[in-house]
């Protein structure tokens, strides 16, 4: 049960850096120095209104923006809640049902499907070995630090040198 918890926590982690570390921070602090505003002018409610305002604007640009033909996985299936939000697969991490819901939209769309606004699932044999194997790979991010499980896997070591070291094992 511990394990699975962890596991869970682990992939929520994974969702929510690979967003909310990008963009949410830009809207969230224009919000805030808007706000801060009101309360150095005296005019509270105008302000509050214009930074909500503000805010909707922001959120329904980025909405149009991940829908548009300019985002870079437009031409890759998904449905259109995932296009917009990482919301519903965290939500189906937080269950523990998430690898249901990816192979559900497998089903329906096909061997790569866009599972949030900036993630694609490939489900292929091919395509896993060329973004796993790579020698030129990019370097993980902090998703994979995962600190709350016992012991080191292969898959979560970050260091190349290290990694290549183990994996000759």
């Amino acid at each position: 049960m511990a394990t699975v918890v962890k596991l869970k926590l682990s992939s929520c982690k994974h969702v929510l850096t690979s967003t909310w570390k990008t963009r949410a921070h830009i809207m969230v602090a224009t919000f805030v120095v808007v706000s801060a505003t009101a309360i150095w002018t005296g005019e509270i409610f105008q302000t509050i209104y214009y930074s909500v305002l503000t805010l909707a604007v922001g959120v329904g640009l980025l909405i149009l923006y991940r829908l548009s033909p300019f985002h870079s996985l437009y031409n890759f299936p998904g449905p259109i809640l995932l296009r917009v939000s990482e919301i519903p697969m965290l939500y189906y991490a937080l269950k523990g049902t998430r690898h249901v819901a990816v192979k559900r939209l497998h089903d329906q769309y096909g061997r790569v499907v866009q599972t949030g606004p900036n993630t694609l699932s490939f489900l292929s044999l091919s395509a896993t070995t060329r973004i796993y194997e790579s020698s030129n790979a990019l370097d993980k991010t902090t998703a994979y630090d995962v600190h709350s499980m016992n012991g080191e896997g292969l898959f979560f070591i970050k260091d190349k040198a290290t990694h290549a070291r183990r994996r000759r094992i």
